[in-house]
């Protein structure tokens, strides 16, 4: 029956649900946004205040089509840590358009406390706090770049928190343990229709793609369920078989009784329902309001939507935001251009005589490069502009965001790469990106096996470049893979530092942005090792420095165990062989 209704709902007008409720009793209206990342590229001049625009165009076009609340998939922030002036802008916007004196029009059955507050604090919706006016209320989870991490003792606090404490948000799908997860339910009510919401914030894909094969993900769900309309916020990477099998979570996983499920992570925007395979629900792609990585993804259209849901029917009624930067991007094969083709040629012949290799870096080469990047560039250039005239007024962004993001990602095997400031410095002012216009990168030959030094080099190699441009797309499987091929290499084995935590901390680092990554994994590692010490002080009191050092070894390796048996078995460096996949 809720497949059934899902199909009914998302085929739109088809449904017979009108564009506003008008008054209806029995529709909730629902605005829907994600990944925001607010505060990215802030102290840019030129960016700084792209992701501020976009997360205040969502809020204030909620507010004036008058929804009942709002629900967030995750990444409201970009940092972990996000500055003072991010933090201020996005509790102005919050506090702005979220509060007044309009009536709440739906019910919530929930018993509040089970979801809410942290800490026996802020126990219940914002909404209901009688020293707050809050008539738009947003319903948020965590992602992965706003996730809660240890702060200062056993505390897990995250930016979230911060909101929940200011009464802007009511942030819920918080998680205790990775081996018994629990999902329970929002229950709202309009007039007839009901809706369970589930949430569930970010976690390490290969935690819940394990969770999730060992049965250890519950979803609970409410009385008379078939009378209810179920919808899921999740935040995880979706499946690709770019990403490896274990670093994604399939919609296999999702229970079929899900009507609705609005993702999050992914930053192309697809936010139209589209049904899986099988008929058993339908996904959401909102995508992200801007555009974090220069790749071919961020470039589509950015969208929020209105969800509308009566009685056993839903659709939602996307919106094309207006605040976001126009981007064009574009892939090109040098040694295919023709200017630069027919370089090589004129200098191979010239040099036959002499050198049978060909002089890739002369002069003659580089200008023709040069050249012919500068005219891909100019011509995305026009494109922008021209498609910029052809939007109607109304839908044009700001003047401060009409300045256009450019990528051309080059493929230059066997030919020379060009520094980007330097190339950059002609189209400062015409383009919003000018130090990273031009993305270079090699065509990689076919791999053999390789000896165990050449292997580690390799990998160091690769996990290197990996870096570099990890906001371009590189998928996270590849570099935990590659540093753990490279700690492979390494003569001795990490003693203090288990390996696994190492990949955590320089996940956080790479793809979160969190500076303090390393010296949080350093920390906690110290107290635990320190703790266990003390718990075998006494009995260790009369014995020789001989003794006392194995016993160290000994809870270390006791230690290093422990964190193997409950991390991802894939991180592990020391692991026993795979198993087969069911």
């Amino acid at each position: 029956m809720a497949a059934e209704a899902s199909a009914a709902g998302a085929a739109g007008a088809a449904a017979g649900l009108p564009g506003d409720d008008g008054g209806d009793p029995d529709m909730l209206r629902i605005l829907v946004f994600t990944d925001n990342h607010c505060g990215f590229m802030e102290r840019d001049a030129v960016r700084g205040e792209d992701s501020f625009l976009a997360f205040e165009e969502a809020l204030q076009f909620g507010r004036k089509e008058g929804v009942d609340f709002a629900v967030n998939s995750g990444d409201i922030f970009h940092e972990n840590r996000p500055s003072r002036y991010t933090n201020h802008r996005v509790l102005s916007a919050l506090r702005t358009h979220c509060m007044g004196s309009r009536p709440i029009r739906f019910e919530l059955l929930s018993d509040q406390a089970r979801h809410f507050g942290s800490e026996g604090k802020f126990r219940r919706v914002n909404y209901m706090d009688p020293h707050f006016n809050v008539d738009m209320p947003v319903f948020c989870i965590h992602g992965n770049h706003d996730d809660p991490t240890i702060d200062r003792g056993d505390a897990s606090l995250g930016a979230l928190h911060v909101l929940e404490a200011a009464n802007m948000v009511n942030y819920f799908g918080r998680q205790r343990s990775v081996d018994d997860i629990v999902l329970e339910p929002l229950l709202f009510r309009k007039g007839k229709t009901q809706m369970a919401l589930y949430g569930l914030g970010n976690m390490r894909d290969e935690r819940l793609h394990a969770a999730f094969m060992a049965d250890k993900v519950r979803f609970m769900r409410p009385t008379n369920a078939g009378s209810w309309v179920n919808v899921l916020l999740i935040h995880q990477n979706r499946e690709d078989p770019r990403r490896g099998l274990k670093s994604c979570i399939k919609v296999d996983f999702i229970p079929k009784f899900i009507d609705l499920v609005i993702w999050g992570h992914e930053h192309d925007s697809r936010i139209v329902p589209q049904p899986t395979a099988g008929n058993h629900f339908f996904v959401s792609q909102p995508g992200s309001s801007v555009a974090t990585s220069l790749m071919e993804g961020e470039a589509l259209p950015k969208h929020i939507g209105v969800l509308e849901v009566k009685h056993s029917r839903f659709r939602i009624v996307p919106h094309r935001l207006r605040c976001v930067r126009p981007f064009l991007t574009e892939s090109v094969t040098l040694a295919q251009e023709p200017a630069v083709s027919s370089a090589m040629a004129a200098e191979r012949a010239e040099g036959l005589a002499l050198d049978d290799a060909m002089p890739a870096g002369s002069a003659a080469v580089r200008a023709a490069v040069q050249d012919a990047l500068e005219a891909r560039v100019e011509a995305l250039v026009r494109r922008a502009a021209e498609e910029l005239a052809a939007r109607p007024a109304d839908e044009l962004p700001p003047k401060a965001l009409q300045l256009p993001l450019v990528r051309v990602r080059v493929e230059h095997t066997g030919l020379p790469a060009l520094s980007n400031k330097i190339f950059g410095a002609d189209f400062a002012g015409r383009v919003a990106n000018p130090g990273d216009i031009l993305l270079f990168h090699k065509a990689r030959p076919k791999r053999e096996p390789r000896g165990k030094a050449a292997s580690s080099a390799a990998a160091g190699s690769d996990l290197d470049e990996l870096i570099q441009h990890q906001g371009d797309g590189a998928d996270r499987s590849s570099m935990t893979d590659l540093l753990r091929d490279t700690l492979k290499g390494m003569d001795g084995k990490l003693r203090a530092l288990t390996d696994v935590r190492l990949i955590g901390a320089l996940e956080r680092f790479v793809w979160e942005n969190d500076a303090a990554a390393f010296q949080e994994m350093v920390d906690q590692r110290l107290k635990r090792l320190q703790r266990n010490l003390m718990d075998q002080a006494h009995a260790q009191l009369g014995a020789g420095r001989a003794q006392r050092a194995d016993s160290v070894g000994k809870l270390i390796e006791e230690d290093t165990a422990r964190d193997h048996r409950s991390w991802p078995p894939h991180w592990a460096i020391h692991e026993q062989e795979p198993q087969a996949e069911p």
